[in-house]
């Protein structure tokens, strides 16, 4: 049985480094956006399946596992791409909540502020339907942040940053 491995950005899950429970939703709702089930497996890992067919293994440090027969019993290179940049993704959010500080603006709590370039934020928060991103513009004396772009989608929310910053067009 041959297995292959995709390595994304590490993610240790530690009791109070990264939230496992946090991870493993987000993985589940990334999982469903692409028409997949999961389910925890035995081995800690979370099962990731479709029609019923094993594509792939995840494990607590962002790392896709899975078998190239599967693959092709399951037609899923396609969906398996899709999904194991949405695993990247997920590390890479959830490392940075991990280490960045609040948003610093008036009225403004519980936001993690990703990112600010040319009075542009980035910010997230976890949600009951999992992290949600927002793109702010500073207020006239960057005490507060107003004009609020909503996303569920982090790399939605990354472009809409880059645009509303000026950086790309």
């Amino acid at each position: 049985m041959r297995f292959s491995i995709q390595k994304g950005h590490k993610l240790i899950i530690k009791e109070n480094y990264i939230n496992k429970q946090l991870f493993i939703k987000e993985i589940e709702l990334a999982a469903k956006k692409l028409g997949l089930t999961s389910s925890l497996g035995d081995d800690g890992r979370i099962q990731i399946q479709k029609d019923g067919i094993e594509l792939c293994r995840v494990n607590d440090e962002g790392a896709v596992f899975f078998r190239e027969s599967d693959l092709e019993r399951c037609g899923g290179k396609s969906i398996l791409s899709a999904f194991s940049k949405s695993v990247n993704d997920i590390c890479e959010y959830l490392t940075a909540m991990e280490v960045v500080p609040f948003l610093k603006a008036r009225g403004i709590d519980e936001w993690k502020q990703l990112c600010e370039f040319n009075r542009v934020v980035l910010a997230c928060h976890p949600s009951r339907v999992g992290i949600q991103f927002v793109t702010w513009e500073r207020d006239y004396d960057g005490s507060g942040v107003n004009n609020g772009h909503y996303f569920s989608d982090y790399q939605k929310a990354k472009r809409d940053f880059a645009v509303r910053a000026g950086l790309i067009c």
